[in-house]
């Protein structure tokens, strides 16, 4: 069909605008194609990840591979390593009997050195015994110096000559429980602070189950508790001495029943029976140094009715049957035998030690403890007297 000259401008400018709103409609579709392609590369919380997220994870997944691979690697040569032992140890295993011969050979070398530490400890103790001169004649003496047979005749003798005694106990005990590694409930110290030669007894606080005795005990003897020959017939000289000198005398012996419990505790655990407290029987005092290497000979003693062989306060005599134990450096505290002490097992109270010495001492010079007033008097007929009655 043809189409007249006045149509065709007509139609020209109506496939001008048809083509004008498609062109328009796919401009929009570009736009929102490139916004939407812009959203996917750089991502976002509220759409799926984007190019860059991806790229960063697959590095993250690529590096994690690697540590993984490095693991198995180190996994592998160590458990080769774990087989190679096995397989060594397997190899080098020795059989049940070659294993007993060698734990015999263990225990028999372990046994060897135990007794030449025990041989050691005997050879010690009987030798620093022997240089402190410690031996029976009219009684028992060390360095020469003669103890007393009883705490309460101390003060028939000079505060001198006892308090020397003291100190050679002290550091004989000392040697004696260094040499056999044991420790005693009180143990003798020097304040050296103050006064280099007064020990006082302080207690070994694992031996003691009360709070009574935790305190520190002056070993001394006072000057003024000297009972001369001159004063010893006279009644009143006499008990003017024992009272101005009670207390400090008291506190003193008090001191010296400790230290006989600790030598007690010592001759204990050495096997030396028969300690306690009551009457004392005829004894042979031991000899003072067996020449022969016999080591089952054991001292001989007559006992007493109340089955007492030695009294805890006769110090030097307990020193000297330690000594002769048959026993002796078998036991210590510190691991070193066979045959360790693990607890003290010591029935011998301390408490009992101590009044055992004080009623002897009353017994013998008639002193009694202070009233409720502090003053101190005597029971041997004399009466304190205040100077206004």
């Amino acid at each position: 069909m043809l189409q007249s000259p006045q149509e065709e401008p007509v139609l020209r400018q109506l496939h001008s605008g048809r083509h004008s709103v498609i062109k328009k409609n796919v401009q929009q579709q570009v736009d929102v194609a490139v916004k939407h392609a812009e959203k996917l590369l750089e991502g976002g919380h509220n759409h799926s990840r984007g190019a860059q997220e991806w790229r960063q994870l697959r590095a993250e997944v690529a590096a994690a591979e690697e540590r993984v691979a490095s693991l198995r690697r180190q996994l592998k040569a160590r458990t080769s390593e774990v087989k190679k032992v096995i397989e060594n140890a397997k190899r080098d295993r020795p059989n049940a009997a070659d294993l007993r011969a060698n734990i015999a050979l263990v225990r028999s070398k372990q046994h060897e050195v135990g007794k030449r530490i025990i041989h050691a400890r005997r050879v010690l103790v009987r030798e620093v015994v022997d240089v402190f001169g410690v031996q029976r004649r009219r009684s028992w003496e060390i360095a020469g110096l003669q103890l007393p047979s009883s705490p309460e005749l101390f003060r028939l003798e000079p505060s001198l000559h006892i308090n020397a005694i003291v100190l050679h106990i002290i550091h004989l005990l000392s040697l004696m429980t260094r040499y056999l590694s044991i420790s005693i409930p009180f143990t003798p110290t020097f304040n050296e602070q103050e006064h280099v030669g007064r020990p006082y007894m302080i207690a070994n606080l694992p031996f003691l189950s009360t709070t009574k005795w935790r305190d520190k005990h002056l070993l001394w003897m006072s000057s003024k508790a000297y009972v001369s020959k001159k004063h010893a017939g006279s009644k009143q000289e006499k008990a003017q001495i024992v009272l101005k000198s009670y207390k400090k005398h008291k506190h003193f012996l008090e001191s010296f029943a400790l230290l006989c419990h600790s030598v007690a505790y010592l001759a204990f655990t050495q096997g030396v029976l028969g300690i306690g407290i009551g009457p004392q029987s005829f004894r042979p005092a031991p000899s003072n140094r067996r020449k022969s290497s016999d080591e089952n000979d054991s001292p001989r003693f007559l006992p007493g009715s109340d089955g007492v062989l030695v009294s805890a306060t006769s110090v030097l005599e307990l020193i000297a049957l330690t000594a002769e134990s048959p026993t002796l450096g078998c036991k210590s505290h510190e691991p070193s035998t066979s045959d360790t002490v693990k607890h003290m097992g010591f029935s011998l109270d301390i408490s009992e030690v101590v009044a055992s010495v004080l009623t002897c001492e009353h017994a013998r010079w008639g002193a009694s403890k202070p009233d409720v007033e502090g003053k101190e008097h005597l029971s041997e007929g004399w009466e304190v007297m205040d100077m206004d009655t």
